[in-house]
């Protein structure tokens, strides 16, 4: 069973520039801008457009609260900016990016109230125990993404090479869910617990964004499977974002740290 966690980071990366002065002609230059390096396409002088570039106007107010003075002591590492997203209402960001299904929790197991000597510092980064950062795109698979990062980990904690594992399988065969319209981490464990099924290398199910047909795999290819997982009342280490308002749109320049104390164990084959 492999011990997954103590102090761990999340980090989201995203690609921005800074937010511009107040000038009504600078802020269009960098709306067009931003149509150019996005790929986006609304019919000049469209309503469509109009209310584009008003939810981009919005979007630039908002970071430049959030990157003034009065917040530093609020915000440390964060710096706001323009990025893929800017163009978005934060509903239109929730209902596509932050999607999730109510699920009952499983029961804790009991453990020690003992203190455990913690180290000051421990990230499994620094052990090459963490696969690289992925881009769910305009799929609401968080909780898929979630779910594989942590298994991957757990995979190669317990003495294996760490695997890319696919997504798109979890996405497109956990029946509890719905796919990129939604789902949980705990339904999504517990179909892998039940089915034993063998999530296969990303490379060979690759990711497409949307939901698919679910594909199976000869037993005798290669994949790793749960046996079993246990719930603990700790911090989790499989974590999907649920953002207030201000954190849906208005995402870094920079990396973000998320500095979370958690320890959850799976149990893999």
């Amino acid at each position: 069973m492999a011990l997954f966690g103590l102090s761990v980071f999340f980090l989201l990366c995203l690609s921005a520039w800074a937010a511009p002065g107040n000038g009504t002609e600078e802020a269009g230059g960098l709306f067009r801008r931003f149509l150019a390096r996005y790929g986006r396409r609304y019919s000049l002088g469209s309503l469509e457009l109009q209310r584009r570039e008003r939810f981009f106007q919005e979007s630039i107010q908002r970071h430049v609260y959030l990157n003034s003075p009065v917040l530093s002591h609020e915000n440390n590492s964060a710096i706001y900016g323009i990025n893929q997203f800017s163009d978005l209402s934060p509903e239109e960001f929730k209902a596509i990016y932050l999607q999730s299904k109510a699920v009952k929790l499983p029961e804790y197991v009991k453990t020690s109230t003992k203190e455990a000597v913690l180290p000051a510092r421990f990230d499994w980064r620094d052990k090459k125990f963490v696969t690289p950062v992925r881009n769910q795109l305009s799929c609401g698979g968080c909780w898929a993404f979630s779910i594989v990062g942590g298994i991957e980990s757990a995979y190669a904690i317990k003495g294996n090479l760490l695997e890319e594992l696919s997504v798109q399988q979890v996405i497109d065969c956990s029946y509890e869910d719905h796919g990129c319209n939604g789902g949980s981490t705990i339904s999504a464990l517990h179909w892998l617990n039940k089915t034993r099924v063998k999530l296969a290398r990303a490379s060979e199910y690759k990711f497409k964004a949307q939901t698919g047909i679910c594909h199976y795999f000869p037993s005798s290819d290669f994949g790793v499977s749960i046996r079993d997982y246990k719930a603990y009342n700790f911090r989790p280490v499989s974590l999907t974002l649920v953002a207030g308002k201000v954190m849906e749109t208005l995402l870094n320049e920079n990396i973000v740290n998320f500095r979370i104390r958690c320890i959850t164990r799976f149990e893999v084959t």
